[in-house]
């Protein structure tokens, strides 16, 4: 019998539902977090997490859930090729050293017992404080070359990795190594639900922000998280001249000094776009108050991710769901044919069948139906 035999229909689903979004070719900085976030459905766990490997199998980049990446800059001022060593090989090592593709964390990397690692520091503040508890992970590679670490998490309490777990991590394997190539630059961006609230002063210094904001614009100011860059975030959350000219233009156009265009900025980089806009929370108008403005940063996402997220949501086979893709993106039958490796009659057919199925009658109803899920 075969491993994909003993998988479940939903499992069998859901993997191929991950294999499809790494093929999306929208570059590893923006596959990566995606592919974070579906893990969760796939095997079940609290907090991910993914480091590049650079061309000496150094850390090139990282991307954690939740508040991990608050700890990256304490991680590589304290940790990183340093204390570490006292009680787990380092990411080099570890990535030269793991032959096995899918590993617990003890397994790969823990060098002491359980009792004498949960005594030391790295695991008192790296680890523990994030619910990171038990690690599953996974070496990501292609072609021989190391190209990176994924770790799914759980926190203490919850049930250990199964070898269940490490079979569907094993699945998604290769394609996750498909998902880092680089994306495409021409990607139509749309709004998405990754947002988060800066409360600053008219000066542009930063009073308060959400987590969500501090992971956003950690990302937006910097197009990679390595030793070099975590320097500078160490130093605290500060806002980009962009951004803090921002809060200037809402004071000049409440005194009636008309600048040169509205409250709102983007930033982009190979994390994604970010749009930047301020208003007034509170003017200050009262006697010694202190004036403070909103800023919101909203992370755009491309509309192939968006539009992936509502296919999977359809009852259709896996071609079907190729196809309304392409559709939707506005891709010509000829295209769709080269894609699907089938002739552009056949491609036409694989069409009709599709609104049919979905119960519309053209490309432009079929785009309707799916931004009404949008």
């Amino acid at each position: 019998m075969s491993a994909s035999s003993s998988l479940s229909v939903s499992e069998r689903r859901a993997i191929a539902a991950k294999r499809r979004l790494c093929c999306l070719g929208l570059g590893g900085q923006i596959a990566v977090p995606a592919l974070l976030t579906e893990l969760h459905a796939l095997i079940p766990s609290t907090n991910n997490h993914f480091r590049w490997a650079g061309p000496d199998l150094e850390i090139a980049n990282v991307y954690g859930e939740g508040d991990f990446m608050q700890s990256m800059p304490l991680y590589f001022s304290e940790f990183h090729n340093k204390r570490e060593r006292d009680v787990i090989s380092t990411f080099s090592e570890g990535m030269r050293r793991r032959k096995s593709q899918v590993m617990t964390f003890h397994e790969s990397a823990v060098k002491v017992d359980r009792r004498t690692y949960e005594r030391h520091d790295f695991y008192n503040l790296m680890q523990r404080p994030h619910g990171i508890d038990f690690i599953l992970g996974l070496k990501v590679s292609e072609h021989g070359r190391g190209l990176g670490l994924l770790h799914v998490s759980r926190q203490n309490g919850d049930p250990e990795f199964t070898d269940r777990d490490r079979t569907l991590l094993e699945w998604i394997a290769p394609f996750a190594a498909h998902a880092l190539t680089p994306g495409r630059q021409d990607e139509q961006l749309v709004e998405s639900e990754d947002r988060g609230l800066i409360i600053a002063t008219p000066a542009g210094e930063i009073e308060h922000l959400s987590p969500q904001a501090r992971r956003l614009l950690m990302l937006a100011t910097h197009p990679e998280l390595s030793s070099a860059t975590m320097a500078r975030v160490g130093r605290g959350p500060w806002l980009p001249p962009e951004v803090a000219r921002l809060c200037q233009d809402l004071v000049q156009i409440f005194e009636d000094k008309a600048p040169l265009a509205a409250p709102v900025c983007q930033l982009t980089n190979p994390w994604g776009a970010f749009t930047f806009r301020a208003y007034w929370l509170d003017r200050g108008e009262g006697p010694g108050a202190q004036p403070l403005i909103g800023v919101t940063v909203e992370r755009l996402e491309p509309l192939a991710l968006k539009l992936w997220r509502r296919a999977e949501e359809l009852p259709l086979t896996g071609r079907e769901l190729e196809v309304c893709q392409l559709l939707a993106l506005g891709r010509p039958r000829a295209e769709i044919a080269e894609r699907l490796g089938v002739s552009e009659n056949t491609a036409i057919n694989h069409c009709r069948n599709l609104y049919g199925k979905l119960g519309v009658h053209s490309r432009a109803e079929l785009i309707e139906s799916l931004q009404a899920r949008l």
